[in-house]
């Protein structure tokens, strides 16, 4: 019986497990004790997820229509026919006539060379992901105002926070392990303020649970900067050695009613005061919001984004903002450049550039128009 340190895939989190196999066969996972994300602990989909490996169902050969019905076939005939298509569409349609689309589950190498793929050989920016679907506003709003599109901190750190912010995710749900690292912090001391619009088990433990109306995340980040600043609780040190146009923001802060963003939210006056204060107070918050949310606007995200760094909660430990996915690789496939606009490293397909070094190591030319994404692909433009 031999045993391999892999990646769990369930969900964004990445605990690490050992899976045991026999002859070609997986028959059991156990955590890894040491791995900085679990610690030794794996929700139920990671002890029993690796069983669907083994089903009787899973498909073991390529599987090609004829005459109205799949028949298998071997890998040669299956390749050769692809290949066909795509030459023959291409050729009668245009470059741009292709589009393709991966799984955010898929491995980071299995990202790069699809997109590598459709850019360098097929000549088309048609390349996106699964959630793509919904869209790219965290991706989009962390690049533009952080430089960075990930999460800034580790989960391990959350140990040490004094504040922990859940929005718009059910972690013990989606993320379990996730959600039982919250769940220690919270028993160890920390506060705990949930954000969402459905109750949820962390909702239950949480000391502040704020239940808001769809849609209002924008506007209820903006009334809890209000307050911050009403009261002089903003990291002016920080503020001045690490942001920009702090005066324009401030400006539109001072637009916010408290009564009105109450209202138009769903929540108390005095709930939203409470959540500003125990967020700008402590010496270290961290916030955790949904990045796959179909309804997460550009503006929620800014507003977010705009929290932290009103209260200088980035660049510390215990602190951060954790852009939550529910799949186990949407941080790698974006990495790796499946984005309609975005080359490998983020880098904009309208930059001359950057797309001059990549085509130097790729040795092929790259359209300089950024392609279709998954919503308009599938036709929900």
């Amino acid at each position: 019986m031999a045993q391999r340190l892999t990646t769990c895939t369930f969900c964004g989190v990445g605990c690490g497990l050992y899976l045991e196999t026999a002859g070609n066969r997986v028959i059991g996972a156990y955590p890894s004790v040491s791995h900085p994300t679990n610690a030794g602990r794996i929700c139920l989909r990671g002890w029993h997820g690796h069983e669907i490996a083994s089903s009787p169902d899973r498909l073991r050969n390529p599987l090609l229509k004829k005459n109205g019905h799949f028949q298998e076939v071997s890998w040669d005939e299956a390749f050769g026919f692809v290949a066909t298509r795509l030459r023959e569409i291409r050729a009668h349609h245009g470059p741009d006539a292709l589009a393709f689309l991966n799984s955010p589950r898929c491995s980071n190498e299995e990202a790069y060379l699809l997109q590598k793929f459709a850019r360098a050989v097929i000549g088309t920016n048609n390349v996106h992901h699964g959630t793509g679907v919904y869209s790219n506003n965290s991706i989009n709003v962390l690049l533009e105002m952080l430089g960075v599109a990930a999460t800034t901190n580790s989960i391990s750190e959350l140990a040490g926070s004094e504040v922990i912010v859940i929005d718009g995710v059910d972690l013990a749900r989606r993320m379990p392990t996730l959600g039982g690292a919250v769940l220690r912090a919270k028993l160890n001391g920390a506060k705990l303020i949930v954000v969402g619009t459905r109750r949820h088990r962390l909702a239950e433990s949480a000391d502040l649970f704020l239940q808001i109306k769809p849609s209002t995340e924008a506007l209820l980040y903006g009334a809890m900067a209000k307050v911050i600043v009403d009261r002089g609780l903003e990291d002016l040190s920080f503020i001045k050695s690490r942001c920009q146009n702090h005066d324009a923001f401030a400006a539109e802060i001072h637009q916010y009613d408290l009564l009105e963003a109450a209202e138009a939210c769903g929540v108390s006056a005095d709930l939203i005061e409470s959540a500003a204060l125990a967020y700008a107070r402590a010496k270290s918050a961290a916030l955790l919001f949904s990045a796959s949310m179909e309804e997460r606007t550009r503006d929620s995200i800014r507003a977010v984004v705009n929290l932290a760094l009103l209260t200088g909660n980035l660049g510390k430990q215990g602190a951060g903002l954790f852009a939550l996915t529910e799949q186990n690789n949407l941080q790698g496939v974006c990495d790796m450049g499946m984005l309609p606009d975005r080359l490998p490293g983020y880098q904009p397909v309208t930059d001359s550039a950057a797309r001059a070094t990549v085509e130097a190591a790729w040795g092929a030319r790259i359209p300089a128009t950024p392609g279709s994404g998954a919503r308009a692909i599938l036709g929900n433009r």
